[in-house]
């Protein structure tokens, strides 16, 4: 995806794998906020980034209050090509080095999640 672009509802659900309605319900929710023109909504990278995100964690098993939670802590850091977010459900760490991501999880003491955030293509 290019970081120019806007994406359709259609796009978007194509490439994450949320349902035209699960992206609706976000944007309803305040969790993603995409442009309106009229019925439809066009999601920018980021936003792309974060509904992908969303989906990510709620496959893991956490709940949309925590993901809202999750995509506040790291909204301003979504910028890199390719990216780890790594979570306890509460606190949020982002990182492009798999090294330092591994070192997270050596040093944690509390179950941690991993998501993995490929670039735009």
């Amino acid at each position: 995806m290019n970081a120019l672009h806007e994406y359709t509802t259609t796009e978007v659900s194509a490439a994450i794998g949320l349902t035209p309605r699960q992206l609706q319900w976000l944007d309803e929710k305040s969790i993603i906020q995409p442009r309106h023109i009229g019925h439809k909504r066009y999601y920018s990278t980021q936003e792309v980034r974060e509904a992908r995100l969303v989906a990510e964690l709620r496959k893991k098993g956490l709940s949309l209050q925590k993901c809202r939670g999750i995509v506040k802590q790291v909204r301003n850091r979504l910028t890199y090509p390719d990216m780890y977010v790594v979570t306890d459900g509460k606190t949020a760490f982002v990182d492009t080095d798999s090294k330092r991501i591994v070192n997270i999880f050596k040093g944690s003491k509390i179950p941690m999640l991993l998501v993995f955030l490929p670039g735009t293509k």
